[in-house]
């Protein structure tokens, strides 16, 4: 959804990748895996646009936009989710080498065996 908003302008690849975490270039390839169907001036579902004829009148579409801002909004509490665990798991790391490291124990040296 992102490189979708990068493909419709109005955001950098700089700007979408600080959102989603990643390097520019990856939402730049992404961008180019997209098909390139140009987007019609008046399409009602463009990034940053209100549809045409915003009258509170109920729309169709409305319940399928809603889902998928109810989806964006999951998508980014479990990517959220994730860099938190990623976290947590990079201090257990730095917390086990650190451990490793105090007890001398290194790789292919038995403990309590000098001399290996």
């Amino acid at each position: 959804m992102a490189v979708a908003r990068l493909a419709a302008g109005g955001v950098t690849s700089r700007q979408v990748a600080a959102e989603v975490g990643v390097e520019a270039s990856v939402v730049r390839n992404r961008k180019r895996q997209l098909p390139h169907e140009p987007v019609p001036e008046d399409d009602p579902v463009t990034p940053d646009k209100p549809g045409k004829g915003n009258d509170g009148a109920a729309d169709p579409d409305a319940s399928d936009l809603d889902g998928l801002i109810a989806e964006r909004d999951r998508v980014r509490a479990g990517l959220e989710r994730i860099r938190r665990e990623k976290r947590e798991a990079g201090i257990e790391l730095a917390i086990l080498k650190g451990a490793l490291e105090l007890a001398g124990i290194r790789a292919g040296r038995r403990p309590g065996q000098p001399g290996q």
